[in-house]
């Protein structure tokens, strides 16, 4: 008992200190520090008032001396029901917080504007750095406080539910180390000090959310889960909280950040419809608090507190984040077109120094060296990221590629290649076979995503090989050397998470790079040049064996392996050959690329038809079978060593020669449209007759020509 009163008191004695250094730090910093917008806090366990910017602050280590601190005049309760302007926009603010209302709606007057902040009123490039610095040291400053934080919310999880606490904890280390880092809606530092303290940033909702999210990972057969059912049990506590938390008369923010989270969850176990519906509603709320409104950094570091700040500039570029990655996942245009925060603009790095590993519940059976975790550095490029994805997705899929520009792929995949090579040193992975240490799954995520939407840039126009009018076409003719180079790169770098983590825990997204790494494969399987259909198989082998140990944790991409198994099927008959094609006008009974491709034959060889391009000998389904065995966990010789060059040695030795020397200088300079408009050809075939119609994980159209047909 002595001994337990003893730690209390050099805790409270702490956290006095810590007091008097922060308002120190308040009355250094008062000239530049941004004016509150609204009371002190009225912590509430689980259903705070959200819409309350400074609660998230004050319920921080300087509320318990809150009454001793400077509080400045503006920080005051705004009245009930006022209006503010900013453009062409309203904000009404009561006591339930604040809502956004445009131009034309109903509750815009016809008066005068009292106040404008459309950005007119910038502070000085001085002041605006003061105040800045200011933000930064508070969250850092703040960061230290974490494994307090962290231990008093544990302990309050009795309060939330009834499940052992242990298991709680466990499930809550689970998120953080495999799902959280890189979509990053849930921002950690005030989630766990707001479970600790009943602060704003905090619900039993969203704690549900995480909890149902994190189940998908747990070991199947481990009987101390059985009666989660694999996270159900929590997912329908989380939909009863939903119903009443829609009831609220304005949204906040931890049903937002658990609406993403249940749009993941739900995709990945294999509700697409669910997880598309509960990704709107995020968007929808997001819109309805005004967090998708233009505004000046000097006006968001004046009116909002540290924390409130960066606790909504995560969550919109969280939300445009994710919103990209659905969208490429369904195939379906993007909701949120403008990024509005730089990510370089957020100011708490404090996380990147966390070690990661990953959590011994997991049972994985590898010890893993802990390493730094770069979860908002990873994050930040994420984000960047996701902006050449809104503008490939806009430009290749929204239309007809038919009318797309030459000049415009060019530059899209010039954004794609430098964004690749300004990554940081501690996120870039140059030569994926010879990883000895551990890389934290969401910077693999990150480096794999890259070289997927580079296949995307390009994998509408790599299927043009197989038309007789397409076939020379320029950039069908990179169309063949950007996806298949990028589909090793893919291969390769998800042959090293096999490594690290025997295929499994895998995100959603790793899935969907995965799978769209294969539709290049099972293309390449049916080349006639018998070097590149055999790395084709053997990757398509090692593609297969990665899904289906994941299948069970990540229903969802059970779609993707009946697609794959579907079209290699239709090359084995039942005696385990591979059949051969239908014969055509077109192509002689064989589906080929054009002759001149394969002339020179290069380092991996011609196959036995001779130079002329013929088929050879078709492959046995105990060939795959046999890849699938010898291959699952070890690269092959023949693979990118470096990952990631589209002109260098790697590519020498992935392609055949001809395919690397092509001279593709007219097409990055070429401009109008790709295709000559008096090109005899059906505007159907171009737009619908391809490997990637709706451009989804699993679409439905989704190789629709079979393969023992050549399209026509």
């Amino acid at each position: 008992m002595a001994g337990e009163l003893h730690t209390k008191e050099a805790r409270i004695r702490e956290l006095e200190d810590r007091v008097r250094e922060l308002t120190a730090m308040e009355t250094g910093a008062h000239d530049s520090r941004p004016a509150s917008s609204s009371s002190q806090p009225q912590p509430q366990p689980d259903m705070p008032s959200l819409n309350t910017p400074t609660q998230a602050t004050t319920t921080g280590p300087v509320a318990l001396s809150a009454l001793s601190m400077p509080v400045p005049p503006e920080a005051h309760t705004e009245p009930a029901d006022q209006e503010r302007y900013e453009g062409d926009n309203v904000i009404i603010t009561n006591t339930d917080g604040k809502q956004y209302f445009g131009a034309t709606s109903r509750f815009r007057g016809l008066s005068e504007h009292k106040e404008v902040l459309d950005g007119q009123t910038e502070k000085k490039e001085t002041e605006v750095r003061a105040t800045e610095l200011y933000h930064q040291r508070w969250l850092s400053s703040n960061a230290r406080f974490q494994p307090s934080w962290e231990r008093t919310a544990y302990e309050n999880i009795p309060r939330y539910t009834d499940v052992d606490p242990t298991i709680c904890i466990n499930l809550l280390e689970v998120y953080w180390a495999w799902q959280a880092p890189l979509h990053n809606c849930v921002y950690r530092r005030c989630f766990f000090r707001d479970m600790a303290l009943g602060g704003p940033y905090f619900s039993t909702f969203l704690l549900n959310v995480i909890l149902a999210h994190a189940c998908r990972h747990l070991p199947e057969d481990d009987l101390r889960f059985a009666s989660f059912e694999r996270g159900e049990l929590f997912l329908r506590e989380a939909l009863h909280l939903l119903v009443r938390e829609m009831r609220q008369s304005k949204p906040r923010i931890p049903t937002i950040q658990g609406l993403l989270i249940l749009g993941g969850r739900q995709c990945a176990v294999g509700n697409s419809s669910e997880g598309w519906l509960y990704t709107g509603m995020a968007i929808r709320m997001l819109t309805d608090l005004g967090l998708h409104i233009k505004r000046s950094d000097a006006e968001l570091t004046k009116i909002m507190e540290p924390d409130d700040l960066e606790v909504r500039k995560r969550l919109f570029l969280s939300c445009y984040a994710w919103d990209k990655s659905i969208s490429l996942c369904l195939g379906r245009s993007p909701s949120l077109p403008d990024m509005l925060f730089s990510p370089s603009t957020l100011f708490d790095l404090s996380d990147d120094d966390d070690l990661w590993q990953p959590p011994h519940l997991l049972g994985t059976g590898k010890i893993y060296p802990a390493t730094k975790c770069h979860s908002t550095l990873t994050f930040i490029n994420f984000c960047k990221l996701a902006k050449i994805i809104n503008e490939t997705y806009n430009v290749i899929y929204n239309g007809p590629v038919g009318n797309v520009e030459m000049n415009v792929i060019s530059d899209l995949e010039n954004k794609l290649m430098a964004f690749r090579q300004e990554l940081p040193a501690a996120l870039q992975i140059e030569d994926p076979a010879s990883l000895q240490s551990c890389v934290p799954p969401h910077i693999l995520c990150l480096n794999i995503l890259c070289h997927t939407v580079l296949i995307l840039l390009y994998r509408p126009f790599f299927v043009w090989l197989w038309h007789p009018n397409l076939q020379n076409n320029s950039l069908a003719l990179r169309a063949q050397v950007v996806c298949t180079e990028q589909a090793m790169c893919v291969n390769e770098l998800f042959r090293a998470y096999g490594r690290l983590f025997n295929f499994e825990f895998q995100s959603y997204l790793i899935s969907y790079c995965v799978y769209t790494a294969a539709t290049i494969d099972v293309r390449l399987a049916q080349h006639n040049n018998k070097g590149l259909a055999n790395m084709a198989i053997d990757r398509l082998a090692v593609t297969l064996h990665m899904l289906e140990t994941e299948v069970k944790q990540t229903p969802g991409m059970r779609r993707s392996i009946e697609i794959i198994h579907s079209h290699i099927g239709q090359r084995w008959s039942l005696k385990g050959q591979m059949q051969q094609p239908q014969a055509s006008p077109s192509t002689n009974g064989q589906e080929q690329l054009p002759i001149g491709l394969l002339e020179k034959g290069g380092p991996v060889g011609v196959g036995e038809g001779g130079e002329g391009g013929g088929r050879g000998q078709p492959f046995s389904k105990s060939q795959f079978d046999k890849s699938t065995h010898d291959h699952a966990f070890s690269p092959g010789s023949s693979f990118v060593s470096s990952g990631t060059s589209l002109h260098g040695s790697a590519a020498d030795r992935m392609v055949p020669e001809s395919l690397s020397s092509l001279n593709i200088s007219y097409v990055q300079q070429q401009q109008g449209p790709i295709l000559d408009p008096d090109l005899d050809l059906e505007s159907l075939w171009v737009d619908w007759q391809m490997d990637d119609a709706g451009g989804g994980f699993v679409p439905e159209l989704a190789y629709d020509t079979p393969f023992s047909q050549p399209f026509s």
